[in-house]
């Protein structure tokens, strides 16, 4: 189905989030015990510019990937070879277990944390530069502390939003706190470019687009350069006419945003409803290539004749034209799982390779599905497992500028109790995507990059 299409400027639309839930109790294989304290109100404004040479130093053509294991935990996966390569800087102790490093055409970035002298657990935190050309490591900023020592309970935590050729975003807040400063470094020198404090508006989910970020902020997607300056790109009004509506105004199109518990046949009074109050969320999590926005939406509605129902599709704003098209996802998107119960995809990872959208579905089992824009059509593939896995999850690792990779982790349920609920222990796999089969053709544990 090709998407229809309307110019509709700033946009009024109603913003609805959706959100996963989950209660089982697992964990991944190996395990953390130093994992990086959240951070401290204390700060430091010297630069650091100590170099390291990586181990097996030479081009990193692949994905680059943080793992929680002992030591530094930074690797080089090359997409050709499936060679992987364990990296080393004496200038820093181990890098950010929670966010994988950003990367751009040369450069990947990451935060770094050392120990203070006498302490485990409180660090500084510093901003590492890794030229992808050179396999050259480099602490170019030193952030600050994340707690003055072992026994201070301020917090203060860093983290880094994305890179652009000109800038890597950063966000500084003590721990717990909604104001967040936005702080922008040179990517090569690590200087501090610019700062800002949007006060009391927040700026939800940012994302870097060309020398941007977007954000949400209250019922707006903004714009926002690198000395705060915020432009407003699309609003969002309660009561306004619907997006879906604006772009699909025949009800036979619309229906295909539509499904419905047990398979019924919506009637048109039914759909013509549930449009008029519901509308595509802009999802917590979107993607860009750089020329627009991609956001999936899935909203829990109730028809007027009783039964529980889904609005669920794709969106794209093209930054440029303003155009916004939208896509049906259909059944993959929805699990009736019993009466009143319903499991939607929600705040899936995305990524665009080569005009294509990846959507990385992180539910229990979920799928790895491919849109293809100009012809409407969804691709889906299954993640592999053998017997002995009772269940799987997936992420998406989005710095290779060439290739899609996952973060698969394979679960075996260890224990389970009478009111549903379980344990169970995972083994982390690292795997490249085959775009045609949608099969893994590199596959990695992070036992194996342990073992380096």
């Amino acid at each position: 189905m090709h998407p229809l299409r309307r110019y509709l400027g700033p946009l009024l639309i109603t913003l609805l989030l959706a959100a996963a839930c989950g209660g089982d109790e697992a964990s991944v294989s190996p395990t953390l015990d130093d994992t990086p304290a959240e951070s401290s109100n204390t700060s430091d404004d010297e630069v650091a510019q100590q170099v390291d040479e990586l181990a097996n130093q030479g081009p990193i053509n692949g994905s680059l990937i943080s793992v929680p294991v002992f030591g530094l935990g930074l690797f080089g996966i090359d997409r050709e070879s499936g060679q992987p390569t364990a990296l080393l800087m004496d200038s820093t102790e181990f890098v950010d277990r929670n966010v994988q490093p950003f990367s751009t055409d040369q450069l990947a970035h990451t935060l770094g944390y050392i120990a203070l002298e006498g302490q485990s657990f409180s660090h500084d935190v510093q901003l590492v530069r890794i030229d992808l050309r050179s396999g050259q490591g480099s602490v170019i900023a030193v952030l600050g502390q994340d707690r003055a020592n072992d026994d201070d309970t301020n917090l203060r935590q860093w983290e880094i939003i994305g890179a652009s050729e000109s800038a890597v975003w950063v966000t500084e807040a003590n721990f717990a706190d909604n104001e967040k400063t936005f702080i922008t470094f040179d990517p090569d020198t690590g200087a501090e470019l610019d700062r800002f404090s949007p006060g009391e508006a927040r700026l939800y989910d940012p994302i870097v687009v060309g020398e941007s970020i977007f954000a949400r902020e209250n019922n707006t997607v903004v714009e926002v350069g690198t000395d705060g300056t915020s432009t407003t790109r699309l609003a969002f009004e309660s009561g306004g006419a619907t997006a879906l509506n604006l772009l699909f105004p025949d009800l036979e199109d619309l229906a295909k945003f539509l499904i419905v518990e047990g398979g019924a046949i919506a009637t048109d009074e039914a759909i013509e409803r549930a449009f008029s109050f519901n509308d595509a969320p802009v999802s917590h999590l979107w993607a860009t290539d750089g020329e627009s926005l991609w956001w999936t939406f899935s909203d829990i509605t109730t028809l007027t004749t009783g039964e529980f129902a889904v609005i669920s599709g794709v969106m794209r704003y093209n930054l440029t034209s303003e155009v916004i098209d939208a896509w049906p996802l259909g059944d993959m998107a929805v699990e009736f799982q019993e009466t009143n119960v319903v499991n939607t995809l929600s705040q899936p990872d995305l990524v665009v390779r080569d005009g294509q959208l990846w959507i990385v579905d992180g539910r229990e089992d979920g799928r790895l599905h491919r849109l293809d824009p100009d012809t409407g059509t969804i691709a889906s593939y299954d993640i592999g497992r053998t017997a002995d896995v009772d269940y799987t999850s997936i992420e998406a690792i989005t710095n290779d500028p060439e290739s899609l990779w996952l973060k698969t982790t394979r679960y075996v349920i260890t224990s389970s109790g009478d009111d549903g609920s379980r344990s169970s222990v995972g083994e982390i796999h690292f795997e490249l995507i085959d775009p045609t089969t949608g099969a893994p053709v590199v596959a990695i544990t992070a036992v194996d990059l342990n073992a380096l």
